[in-house]
């Protein structure tokens, strides 16, 4: 935890990149001297974040000229007071080798994301106005980057 008389009004908080579980399994099998299979699970509990839990319009009236500016206003939540949801997904690979004259070439299947888990890669507090009542509410949005992502390659040793 830190701690700063200027922050926070004083008060502890978690560090930005404060993660408490961050770790990986990492798995590789020989099924045959030709025939290799990998995969790797990576896991990351959520980071700390400061958010925005609210939002409304204030209106400021300019005394001196008589006009009237609307400003939007958000309202955060303490610092770092938000804990982002965890990360984890699971790559797997096949690889296919051959060996002629004293070469090793490598053809490999692989998938980033196999099980295509929507990880949040940032959040934003985005305003909705309902047309029937035209009242608006803020409503937290996750968006993430990858999904599946195929691949195929190809190496060799010289």
């Amino acid at each position: 935890m830190w701690q700063f008389a200027a922050l926070n009004q004083g008060r502890a908080f978690h560090p930005r990149h404060d993660r408490r579980h961050d770790g990986s399994v990492v798995g590789i099998y020989q099924l045959s001297p030709r025939i290799r299979v990998s995969g790797t699970w990576v896991y990351g509990s959520g980071q700390a974040l400061t958010m925005p839990v609210a939002r409304y319009a204030v209106a400021l009236n300019n005394a001196a000229t008589g006009t009237t500016t609307t400003k939007v206003v958000r309202e955060y939540t303490e610092k770092n007071g938000f804990r982002g949801e965890a990360y984890h997904r699971l790559d797997v690979s096949l690889q296919f080798i051959r060996e002629r004259a004293g070469r090793e070439r490598i053809w490999e299947l692989s998938m980033y994301n196999a099980y295509n888990r929507q990880n949040p890669f940032f959040y934003a507090l985005e305003g909705k106005t309902d047309p029937a009542s035209n009242t608006s509410r803020s409503v937290l949005y996750r968006y993430s980057l990858f999904s599946v992502i195929p691949s195929v390659s190809y190496s060799f040793k010289l």
